[in-house]
């Protein structure tokens, strides 16, 4: 909120609109998803989102940030 202009979401609210694409996707077939995470903050909620999509709907969800991707030489 450091910038003009920025907006926020509670976490609970990230969650429900991204559990509630999951399920939308499941009910047209698809079982295996990845969460990319672009934002420090959200990490807690994607591993939640994942626990939670495979508890309910059964399907495969690989929860990830873009950073953990790069290699460890790759200059941050």
């Amino acid at each position: 909120m450091h910038y003009p202009g920025t907006l926020t979401i509670k976490s609970e609210n990230f969650i429900n609109v991204v559990l509630d694409a999951i399920e939308s996707l499941y009910r047209h077939g698809i079982k295996k998803f990845v969460v990319l995470n672009g934002h420090g903050g959200n990490r807690g909620a994607i591993r939640l989102i994942g626990y939670k999509a495979k508890k309910e709907f059964g399907v495969k969800v690989a929860a990830i940030s873009y950073w953990d991707l790069l290699s460890k030489n790759v200059e941050r």
